[in-house]
């Protein structure tokens, strides 16, 4: 699941970047996903720290570029996020027990159910 969900992140990223200094309702495509991104830290309540599509270049991938494509670690290594994280920012509500977001009636697989019986696997 995770690695689905950073492919399709990376993806979107990409093409967004292409685009990061054009403006949208009043801010920048990069601006915006700077706040995606923190939104996203904040609905999975765990306490990593994603960055948006532009980032000093110490921050960036081995410290070479300032392009963020990849959601990552300073070493280009995709976070590491448990069902529970992942289902609370797919939602967007920050709880794994609570759908909305981009699944609105909750997920359809066995643990999205679990977790939306109030059961958790991690």
């Amino acid at each position: 699941m995770l690695a689905v969900e950073s492919g399709q992140d990376a993806q979107i990223r990409t093409l967004l970047y292409r685009h990061k200094k054009e403006r949208l309702y009043g801010l920048t495509v990069g601006e915006i996903t700077n706040r995606l991104s923190t939104l996203r830290n904040t609905l999975g309540h765990s306490g990593i720290v994603d960055k948006g599509l532009v980032v000093p270049l110490c921050l960036g991938a081995q410290r070479n570029i300032t392009g963020n494509s990849l959601a990552g670690d300073r070493n280009s290594v995709g976070f590491e996020r448990t069902p529970e994280q992942i289902f609370s920012i797919v939602y967007a509500t920050g709880n794994a027990s609570q759908p909305g977001g981009f699944f609105p009636l909750g997920g359809n697989g066995t643990i999205a159910k679990a977790f939306l019986n109030g059961h958790t696997h991690t």
